[in-house]
């Protein structure tokens, strides 16, 4: 991606919110800054800022320079927009009057998402692999719905079809889990937790992949880490809860990772093997 192709987007959701002669004023120097802001405002890695090219080859100090030069109302007029996109006041592809309504009218995001998915936003964000239903790509949210039991109860009956769907070999494991934990001297509770924490393993096993399939139960919870300033997604030690797989010291710069690593990036050439 060029920076001329940056400053042609911005330009294009501009003219959503603003005139078009009015967004067409706006110099390519200033739709740089304000993407180079927005980076800068996110705590992306400098290696995806240095997509603009010139503006940050010479180093960080560039980057912060044209950070505090970047304009503030093409990026206040972007988050005034999404804002409204996210309170129901503003629905892009309506048509004609049904394109703005007032607050009191206006339905936020999370319930028009139930009304086309026929889903509950529990389950939605499920899909997604969020690790809470009011977690999604990081950003809270208080609920506006309650999860009902029904809802909870097809939760778990979803849970167990998915562990009758694993191979014969998997069943064959989580059986044997499951007998280990019985002979075990340990409470009925504990029993109960280690059966427990066997399933989850299978599930998210074959959800993420052969590459976590032979993992430890107790990594499987905490598995993937990503470094706070250069975002690179890691995989946890199998056995050294103070190491990461590709034998980098798990220091606290490393976060647990919760979202869909699939969709993550940059990830770890030695991690993940690529």
């Amino acid at each position: 991606m060029e920076s001329a192709e940056i400053t042609a987007a911005i330009r294009r959701i501009l003219g959503h919110v603003m005139c078009p002669a009015d967004a067409s004023a706006f110099t390519s120097h200033s739709m740089k800054s304000t993407w180079l802001h927005a980076y800068n405002q996110w705590e992306d890695n400098y290696d995806m800022q240095s997509l603009l090219g010139y503006h940050v080859v010479k180093g960080r100090s560039s980057a912060v320079n044209h950070s505090r030069q970047a304009l503030s109302v093409p990026m206040r007029r972007l988050e005034h927009m999404i804002e409204e996109i996210r309170t129901g006041q503003f629905v892009p592809n309506a048509e004609g009057s049904a394109e703005f309504y007032e607050p009191s009218q206006a339905q936020d995001i999370r319930r028009r998402m139930e009304l086309c998915t026929g889903l509950s936003f529990s389950q939605i964000s499920k899909a997604f692999g969020a690790a809470d239903a009011d977690e999604v790509g990081g950003v809270e949210y208080s609920p506006t719905t309650a999860v009902t039991e029904s809802e909870s109860q097809h939760d778990a009956e979803s849970g167990a079809e998915r562990i009758r769907s694993l191979s014969p070999k998997r069943r064959r494991m989580n059986d044997q889990d499951e007998s280990a934990s019985e002979d075990s001297s340990e409470s009925s509770d504990d029993s109960a937790s280690s059966v427990s924490d066997s399933v989850f393993v299978h599930v998210e096993s074959t959800h993420l992949g052969d590459r976590v399939r032979n993992v430890a139960r107790h990594s499987a919870l905490a598995m993937l880490f990503r470094h706070k300033t250069r975002r690179t997604l890691h995989y946890g030690h199998d056995h050294d809860d103070t190491k990461l797989a590709c034998g980098r010291d798990r220091t606290s710069a490393f976060v647990t990772f919760k979202g869909d690593f699939e969709q993550a990036w940059p990830k770890c050439k030695v991690c993940f093997g690529a």
